[in-house]
């Protein structure tokens, strides 16, 4: 099946259904375990700048002047050096491999947060196709009631109706009409009506109708016309 026609069919349901989330790795805490690393091995190579000073520091008395407490101590020093190397070492083994799995969570994180996406992007394409064929329904009521329109004053007319001509109808409906897309996305696309040009059908046809019912109560021998148009449907 192509996505088009999964999209179409998805419109008639409730919607698109919800992708089962994998638990996605703790990024913030895979990425604070290898700060914990690198500020581990920042103190030991502080030590180890420690140790090269009090190694240097008891160098020569302990070869040269032969004192024992200075040789022990560079002893310690030495010692401990060696031992800082290889925990040095291990601490770099330690935070490459950190490293990779920070870089694996990111990279899970964000194929997560790409696939929310698509499903937020498929619900939005399911509204969009609906907004289309809501669009389409009111442009053919548009047609519908526009011919009906002209349909009822020809007949209105022919019943002795003196207004509307249908050029006022065509003219002034077709001002409404420009009115009421200028308020959409494409209104840059049609002429620009001024204020006092805009129009609505129902105002328009309110007047229209108060004239006529005049015309009405005066044929009938009301005594007074009816103070207002009879109530147009919806």
């Amino acid at each position: 099946m192509s996505k088009s026609k999964h999209l179409q069919r998805e419109v008639g349901n409730e919607g698109s259904a919800n992708i089962a989330a994998r638990a996605p790795l703790d990024v913030a805490a895979e990425r604070r375990v290898l700060g914990e690393l690198v500020a581990r091995r920042e103190a030991q190579l502080h030590r180890k700048v420690e140790l090269e000073s009090e190694r240097k520091t008891h160098a020569f008395a302990a070869h040269v002047e032969g004192n024992a407490e200075a040789g022990k101590l560079l002893s310690r020093a030495i010692d401990e050096a060696l031992r800082l190397d290889q925990h040095l070492a291990s601490l770099d083994d330690a935070i490459a491999e950190q490293q990779r799995r920070v870089a694996a969570a990111e990279t899970v994180a964000a194929k997560q947060a790409d696939r929310q996406l698509a499903v937020e992007l498929r619900d939005t394409c399911i509204e969009f196709l609906q907004a289309a064929r809501q669009l389409d329904g009111a442009l053919a009521a548009v047609a519908e009631h526009g011919h009906r329109l002209h349909l009822l004053q020809e007949q209105m007319h022919r019943l002795g109706a003196a207004v509307p001509s249908a050029a006022q109808l065509d003219s002034l409906g077709y001002r409404s009409l420009l009115t009421a897309v200028s308020a959409g996305p494409w209104h840059r696309h049609f002429e620009t009506l001024a204020p006092h040009e805009r129009r609505s059908f129902a105002a328009l046809c309110a007047i229209w109708v108060g004239t006529i019912e005049r015309n009405i109560a005066a044929r009938l021998g009301e005594a007074e016309p009816t103070a207002t148009a009879p109530e147009v449907a919806a």
